[in-house]
């Protein structure tokens, strides 16, 4: 299992990347994807309904979807679905207002 640092990354992919692209970098070489069809979307928000809810009540964490993780200098993913526990991802930081 990977460990997820932060969203915010100093790592910024290979110029030339449009903003409208879904991409991950994998060995530090951005990687376009595929964007979710209906069915995959449909299952993510009806997960992240139920989990998202769930997490902040109980104080565990929050949830996100197509969120771009740093995984570490050369590696980005992003997850359909994802859970950050608050001890990684604390609730008073927010999410970066920009492309990692």
């Amino acid at each position: 299992m990977a460990t997820v640092t932060t969203p915010e990354s100093s790592v910024e992919p290979a110029s030339g990347i449009r903003d409208d692209l879904v991409y991950e970098v994998i060995n530090g070489k951005p990687l376009e994807r595929p964007q979710m069809g209906s069915y995959p979307v449909e299952v993510a928000s009806i997960l992240l309904e139920y989990l998202g809810p769930f997490l902040r009540q109980a104080g565990l964490g929050r949830a996100v979807v197509e969120m771009l993780f740093r995984i570490d200098e050369k590696t980005q993913y992003r997850p359909d679905l994802a859970y950050v526990s608050h001890e990684k991802w604390p609730l008073s930081r927010r999410a970066p207002g920009r492309r990692p």
